[in-house]
């Protein structure tokens, strides 16, 4: 079952029996990891030390008594390394976009605090509140450093990125999106592709589905991120903006144009034809992304990501009116044409296991809404597409199913984490 939602690359899976002794989730702490400071270490002594004052329960009481649940509070498990462990200055800059909701603030911080090789980290937050953020970074002690970047709304969402990069201490920065999680091992093995491979101007990162449940989740997935599916690692064609990390001594040869670059996704490509390096994406260094799981949202971003694309298009090619009207003729009266020539690189691909059994009704109805917003592009240009649209992916909060809200938020507000 890991294998159709994508997951397998992440296990390493191969019989059902094997699958978690082989290799253990890179986005969960393991056990015996989890209390390791003399605080956390002293609170469970004394909890055992309790236990054998207190009588024991029966057989009976024993089945009504609940499992004690796995996640212990970060605060209390994480410690500032010492000062003889702790680098003079960061290998890896990892600038994280938090949002006004506490709960989805929380998610990629945690990750980063639980990194293995968290001592080697800045990070830098880029939000609208300082206030809310200082909650928010509590946890961060074992990383090198933190600063934060607020972000008021007077300028771009590229512009406040390009400050928090190149505020960045460290030689090599990461951009993540608003709603990843980097694996553990995220900065480790970014870590060995640099002492491995030194050619490259952009390193990109092995994207996971982090609700694959959902297949309106692939229907935005998968058409943000084709080239995954046949360039899986190794020297590639294009990269994303965001989940990718730069050599920041790169960064200088676009100059002023880095806001616009970051804000129209570009940025790799230009670093590229510029000729600051090669283009990289490692397999290992693993990102798990949540996309919408409400059919409302994923419909309005793939209409508006058709709009734009369409735009943009007339734009390069400096389409005339007779072409624009054909073309928009031809996306709206026939959206089966456009995904029936993309559907062998949807589902055939090596980068993401998407089914058509399983996914296939929610992919098709997105491209049917791309269709139509490319039709309206054609004619009428962008509008306000990309404001709505970034409004949109920064709210993913307002954009999952009850379920997942529950599944990925609720139970970081409470004390316990929900056993499965």
């Amino acid at each position: 079952m890991a294998e159709k939602h994508g997951l397998k690359n992440l296990f390493d899976e191969g019989s059902e029996e094997k699958r978690f002794p082989r290799r253990p989730n890179p986005f969960t702490p393991p056990e015996e990891e989890r209390v390791n400071t003399p605080l956390a270490a002293a609170l469970q002594k004394a909890m055992e030390d309790a236990e054998e004052t207190l009588p024991q329960p029966s057989l009976a009481e024993k089945s009504l008594t609940p499992t004690p649940p796995p996640f212990v509070a970060l605060e209390k498990k994480i410690s500032a390394p010492p000062p003889q462990e702790r680098p003079e200055t960061p290998t890896l800059s990892v600038v994280v976009p938090l949002t006004d909701e506490p709960s989805e603030m929380r998610r990629p911080l945690q990750a980063l605090a639980e990194q293995t090789k968290a001592e080697w980290i800045e990070v830098i937050g880029v939000g609208p509140s300082r206030q809310s953020a200082i909650t928010a970074f509590t946890p961060l002690g074992r990383c090198h450093s933190v600063q934060f970047i607020e972000d008021d709304g007077s300028q771009t969402e590229g512009h406040v990125m390009a400050q928090a990069m190149l505020a960045a201490n460290a030689p090599y920065v990461a951009l993540l999106d608003p709603h990843g999680t980097p694996a553990r091992d995220f900065a480790e093995q970014v870590m060995r592709v640099i002492t491995q491979k030194d050619d490259w101007a952009v390193l990109g990162t092995h994207l996971i589905n982090g609700n694959p449940h959902a297949g309106t989740s692939w229907a935005v997935m998968l058409p943000e991120n084709l080239a995954q599916q046949f360039e899986p690692e190794g020297t590639v064609k294009t990269l994303p903006t965001r989940n990718s990390i730069y050599r920041k001594d790169t960064l200088s040869a676009v100059g002023d144009d880095l806001p616009r670059l970051i804000n129209r996704n570009e940025l790799p490509a230009t670093l590229y034809d510029l000729g600051e390096g090669k283009l990289r994406r490692d397999r290992e260094t693993l990102v798990s992304v949540i996309s919408p799981s409400r059919y409302s949202t994923m419909l309005a971003m793939r209409f508006l990501s058709g709009r734009l694309a369409a735009a943009q298009e007339v734009k390069t090619k400096k389409l005339g009116a007779l072409r624009r009207l054909f073309r928009s003729l031809n996306a709206a009266v026939w959206p089966q044409g456009r995904y029936n020539k993309i559907k062998p690189a949807l589902y055939n691909g090596q980068g993401m296991a998407a089914t058509p059994q399983l996914h296939g009704r929610a992919i098709f109805l997105g491209y049917i809404s791309e269709s139509f917003g490319r039709a309206k592009g054609y004619l009428f240009g962008p509008g306000q597409s990309a404001r709505k649209l970034a409004l949109l992916k920064r709210g993913r909060h307002q954009s999952l199913s009850e379920s997942d809200k529950r599944r990925f938020f609720a139970e970081q507000n409470s004390p316990r984490r929900r056993v499965r």
